[in-house]
């Protein structure tokens, strides 16, 4: 079924400070490109987000997966509904991709786990902390939180969030 996709690279993301109760474990992406867009796919939540970079959709996974995580932990059943969402097999192709670039990269000695160089650059977490901030925004508009000095300490709460992120390309 998958086999007429072109992934072109595989990820993890690993949020360290979600939360001070728990640890949130590293999540696992694969990246595909279709007809000059980049598809970055979820493993464990199951989400599917487009750009027109690589990078972008990174930072559209990274962002979707903090809404999700949010939304889980605000309005569902929190840990739990993570545990049991993460525990679904019907990811299982797409993990094979994930694997098999893991491995390849690996061989070559660039596997995704274990290269520090491999942690995309800045240029990426400031896209991740720009996209927080648009989402702060809208959540004090829709809220209609009075925005002033404070926001830039909103913002730095929110920073907490942002994923350490890496990224090999398929070889």
């Amino acid at each position: 079924m998958l086999e007429s996709l072109n992934f072109i690279g595989a990820g993890k993301l690993m949020y360290k400070n979600f939360s001070e109760d728990f640890n949130i474990p590293h999540l696992h992406f694969v990246v595909n490109k279709i007809d000059g867009c980049y598809q970055a796919i979820g493993l464990e939540f199951q989400l599917f987000v487009e750009s027109n970079t690589k990078e972008g959709a990174i930072v559209e996974l990274a962002t979707s997966t903090i809404k999700y995580m949010q939304t889980v932990f605000d309005k569902g059943r929190g840990y739990e509904e993570l545990i049991e969402k993460a525990s679904e097999n019907c990811m299982e192709e797409y993990w094979s991709i994930y694997r098999e670039i893991e491995f390849i990269a690996a061989k070559n000695k660039k596997d995704i786990g274990n290269c520090i160089e491999q942690r995309i650059d800045n240029t990426i977490e400031r896209l991740v902390e720009n996209k927080m901030e648009e989402i702060i925004m809208k959540k004090a508009e829709q809220e209609a939180f009075r925005i002033d000095k404070n926001l830039k300490k909103v913002f730095q709460t929110y920073k907490k969030y942002t994923p350490e992120i890496l990224y090999e390309e398929r070889a």
